[in-house]
């Protein structure tokens, strides 16, 4: 692309300006009145999201500014007093250089950029930033140049300077500017944080690769990734040794280098590519126990990541019996017997676990192979050997991460076992030494199980009410359904709160102009700016503003971060330690609810609990994808969507569509209805089944059936066990959690909004038969 000379562009703008102010010989330079509701037209419709709408509003206004004059190469403004909107002239036309950015008008929004680069400008260093980014992208490389030293020289504490200066190196780069590259990436080392001290030293890496100086280059990647092969830099370098080896065969990398490299795939989830260079280094380290040991164990637990056991069973056995001297011997033998249970071998991972517990006693894994041994013989129904090892965890390792949750499971293995009274005193030390932790909650509700069990229903009662109080997560919903006559509300909330709508007013005046004009990705850089440098009292109106900034730019998940953050500031409860109802609807929001109340109508389900799954699932996050492949809202697999695909008659799936949140919402929507006719509208096991599967939910209630009754459906076993104890028994914990969490969302989703849907009519569904399925 041809490269207009600096002064060339300005005095072409000038004259654009010109025409633009219809200066003739009778205005004599001088301002006509602007309409300013042009500009509060122009800011209704931004905030919408409509910007080209709002472009011709605002061109009419800017067409009634002139310009003054040239100042040292800078165009300026015609000044005058800020309009009735508080708004400065050149803001308006900052404005309108950003609207035209977003609908894709570069060259437009450059010109405007221009006028915008003003000192009577509030938000004039975003302005001059956004300028050298269009100039970069439009390849007038001078002129990028210009503008980003500038605004580095001139506007050293902008909050994106940083950002800024590596841009600016990036160019020095991509010309082969050493010379003015090199002094810029040695103060970014200085003064940055460690982050972007790595950045610099992987621009340093490639300014040394383009001059041919590969050894050198290579020497600073290495260092990169052995500092820490988790990150991104690590990630890049390890793609520049890949482009300096093609360039060059004399630099071999050594074992450790070798080892550092495999890892940086690993973290990035290539394990093929991994396993392949750890083969490469057994093969080349020989007799080397300590690093062939620790090349095998890698594969082996990379193959466990993959949840592939079998070749995991195989790696961790060449540990124990190649490499037993290596430093990853404790390591493979639990990994080994975690991978029998995982197979389902639970007779050799019990007898490999005993081996384990009383060879390797010195060992850090010892409490979590304690642990699994008594959750092996919990699901054997052997709860008196449970109750041992359980034992010997809390008495031998008071300070393992494991010891609140083991006190909940030997109180559940004597629970099981109908020992009550020592199930009692289990549960009161684990709320005596840990009274804060969730376990203590849950060891509350199921003292009051207990109690009903011993027929001490006033005590049950009780300890229900307690729970119910407390108002803390699924098992106080549990709690209040136990007290029929209760009415206590779900959530610790109140309404009207003046401290929350004094938040939306606390801002300071460059934040609420970036956010007033939906410049919302550079009110986050101002916010976080600001919130480096602010004390306690002002964070919480930082953080109440990147909240709704990251809501408005769709980082649902994002802003629930920000939102959960909220709830530790004490300025926001009231005189009973309340919190506003409406900080709880952004932790619980109901982001697509037409498209989720149109779905749950077509088939049949509470819109509110569809809510509460996508909550659980992904937190509102539409592009998510899991380890499994599991994508969007809903988390649908692509198999799965197929199959929903061909039911639904849905034309030409493909799975990419599943990050298309209409979609995503109309097959995870169908497949909780068809879970719900599959469970007898039993919404516990349906969020169970969502998760674990069908199948696998089917299989447990097969095993809780009343032992002397044999082939009764899913449905009657339903109607005959505790749903409750039913789902603290599931053996996968993340099924069980799972439940618990879209039980507890469910309950807080029909507190907020329970009024908003009033209106909506769920059928009684005929559960014999499959109803009519159809795409919409």
């Amino acid at each position: 692309m041809l490269v207009i000379s600096v002064h060339r562009f300005f005095f072409s703008l000038i004259a654009l300006a010109l025409c633009f102010g219809g200066c003739d010989s009778k205005s004599k330079g001088l301002i006509s009145t602007p309409n300013t509701k042009l500009v509060s037209t122009a800011l209704d419709l931004v905030s919408k999201g409509e910007y080209r709408q709002a472009l011709p509003h605002l061109k009419n206004y800017v067409d009634q500014v002139t310009v003054h004059s040239v100042d040292n190469g800078l165009i300026q403004l015609e000044d005058s007093t800020p309009n009735d909107l508080g708004l400065h002239p050149t803001e308006v036309v900052h404005l309108l250089a950003f609207v035209h950015e977003k609908v894709g008008e570069s060259e437009k929004a450059l010109s405007y950029y221009l006028l915008a680069t003003d000192s009577k400008n509030l938000l004039v260093d975003y302005a001059l930033h956004h300028q050298a980014k269009l100039y970069k992208q439009q390849d007038y490389q001078e002129e990028s140049i210009l503008a980003y030293n500038r605004l580095i020289q001139d506007y050293p504490v902008y909050p994106r300077i940083i950002t800024a200066e590596f841009q600016l190196a990036k160019i020095y780069l991509q010309n082969n500017d050493f010379s003015a590259l090199m002094p810029r990436l040695e103060k970014l080392k200085e003064k940055s944080t460690p982050t972007d001290q790595r950045r610099a030293k992987l621009l340093i890496a490639e300014s040394l690769a383009k001059q041919s100086k590969w050894k050198e280059a290579y020497q600073v990647c290495s260092q990169l990734i052995a500092e820490k092969s988790s990150d991104w830099v690590a990630w890049e370098a390890l793609l520049q040794i890949s482009r300096i080896r093609r360039s060059v065969n004399t630099i071999s990398p050594n074992s450790d280098q070798l080892m550092h490299q495999a890892m940086v795939y690993y973290h990035n989830r290539h394990f093929t590519r991994c396993r392949s260079i750890l083969r490469s280094i057994i093969k080349k380290s020989g007799q080397n126990q300590k690093l062939s040991g620790h090349a095998a164990y890698q594969i082996g637990y990379s193959f466990y990541r993959q949840r592939q056991y079998s070749n995991a069973i195989h790696w961790f056995r060449k540990v124990i019996n190649t490499y037993s001297s290596s430093d990853y011997l404790t390591r493979a033998y639990y990994r080994l017997t975690v991978c029998y249970r995982r197979k389902g071998f639970t007779t050799r991972a019990e007898v490999n676990l005993k081996i384990f517990i009383k060879k390797y006693q010195w060992s850090q894994l010892r409490p979590d192979a304690l642990y699994d041994l008594g959750r092996i013989y919990e699901r054997k129904k052997q709860y008196s050997n449970a109750i041992h090892c359980y034992q010997q965890l809390v008495d031998n390792h008071q300070q393992s991460r494991l010891v609140q949750r083991t006190y909940w499971q030997m109180g559940w293995s004597q629970f099981k076992s109908n020992l009550w009274t020592d199930c009692l005193k289990t549960f009161e030390i684990l709320q005596d030494k840990y009274p804060n932790d969730t376990y203590a909650l849950v060891a509350e509700y199921w003292k009051a199980k207990c109690y009903l069990r011993m027929d001490k229903k006033t005590l049950a009662e009780t300890n229900f009410r307690r729970v119910a109080q407390k108002k803390r997560w699924y098992y106080s919903d549990l709690a209040t359904q136990q007290l029929s006559s209760a009415k206590i509300t779900r959530l610790n909330s109140y309404e009207n709160s003046l401290a929350w709508l004094e938040l939306d007013k606390k801002k300071s005046i460059r934040v609420e102009r970036l956010m007033r004009f939906g410049m919302l990705e550079d009110a986050v850089a101002e916010l976080e700016s600001d919130f480096r440098s602010s004390d306690k009292m002002e964070q919480i109106n930082h953080t109440y503003n990147l909240m709704v900034c990251h809501q408005k730019l769709g980082n649902y998940q994002t802003a629930y971060s920000y939102a959960n953050r909220l709830k530790s500031f004490p300025q926001l409860k009231n005189d009973n330690g309340q919190l506003p109802i409406q900080l709880y609807k952004t932790l619980y929001p109901f982001h697509y609810a037409d498209e989720i109340i149109e779905n749950a109508k077509d088939y049949n389900i509470d819109p509110l609990f569809v809510a509460a799954m996508i909550r659980e699932e992904s937190r509102y996050n539409a592009e998510v994808v899991s380890p499994a492949g599991a994508r969007g809202l809903m988390q649908v697999m692509v198999p799965t969507g197929k199959a929903i695909a061909k039911k639904i008659k849905f034309p030409d799936f493909k799975g990419e569509m599943l990050f298309n949140p209409k979609v995503n919402i109309q097959f995870g929507t169908w497949y909780m209805s068809d879970l719900m006719r599959e469970f007898n509208n039993n919404c516990s096991l349906v969020a169970g089944a969502y998760n674990g599967g069908p199948n696998r939910i089917k299989g447990w209630l097969q095993k809780a059936k009343p032992e002397k009754v044999t082939n009764l459906s899913p449905t009657s076993i339903i109607s005959q066990i505790d749903i409750d104890e039913f789902v603290e028994n599931i053996p996968i914990d993340e099924t069980r959690r799972h439940i618990k969490k879209v039980m507890d969302s469910y309950s807080i989703y029909r507190y907020l909004y329970g009024k908003v849907i009033d209106d909506f009519e769920m059928k009684k569904p005929d559960l014999s038969i499959t109803p009519e399925l159809s795409y919409k």
